[in-house]
């Protein structure tokens, strides 16, 4: 509240006095005016740019991670390949199979077989390529024996005439015990034929016959 003094006699009175209480003058105030209304201004919001999260990863540590899924496929695959080889090298197709493409020595057959008597009996072999077959015939027990290496196709025919069918004279033998040669064979597929034509009653009934058949090139 101030002072204020009135126009006519000058009294100082306060500037909310409805008149001067000295001369009675009224006193005029300035209207007061009711305050505007609030009005709700709109507020602004901020626009903010979109940001885009860089990976943490770096491209290096991404090629690591690919070498690392390579090595390992690649690892995957020489493991199951090697599985193949060995389980391929222990069957008797696997090794020949192999020597086919090596053209590494291999033994064709190597075991004693049992020869009746009066009778014959066939050992098959498989020579993968062409090349030096070593043959070692030797009777460990029993009388001597024919021996004779005859292809597949001809073994029918040697059974039924073994001074006629065909044979490789280089590998064969006429009554012996025992047998040592090498000679050229071509690929295929043949028969060691073992005979015994022995008669009588002080021959053996059975003879026992250690064959070794080996394959080497060239």
């Amino acid at each position: 509240m101030a002072l204020v003094p009135c126009p006519d006699c000058k009294l100082e009175i306060s500037d909310q006095a409805p008149m001067c209480p000295r001369c009675g003058r009224p006193m005029t105030t300035a209207p007061m005016t009711a305050p505007a209304a609030w009005a709700p201004q709109p507020m602004a919001i901020p626009q903010v740019a979109p940001t885009v999260k860089k990976s943490s990863v770096s491209p290096k540590r991404i090629l690591i991670a690919l070498g690392v899924v390579l090595g390992l496929l690649v690892g995957g695959v020489a493991a199951f390949a090697a599985f193949v080889l060995l389980t391929n090298l222990r069957s008797d197709a696997g090794r020949t199979g192999i020597a086919a493409v090596t053209r590494a020595p291999i033994t064709l057959h190597d075991d004693t077989e049992n020869v009746p008597a009066t009778s014959y009996l066939g050992l098959p072999i498989n020579l993968p390529y062409d090349g030096m077959v070593t043959l070692d015939v030797s009777v460990m027990q029993g009388n001597p024996v024919d021996i004779a290496v005859v292809p597949h196709d001809g073994w029918e025919d040697y059974k039924a005439s073994p001074g006629t069918a065909a044979s490789i004279p280089e590998l064969s033998g006429k009554k012996t015990k025992a047998l040592h040669q090498t000679a050229r064979v071509p690929a295929g597929h043949y028969y060691v034929a073992l005979r015994d034509k022995t008669l009588g009653i002080l021959s053996a009934s059975t003879s026992s016959v250690h064959v070794t058949a080996k394959l080497a090139p060239f």
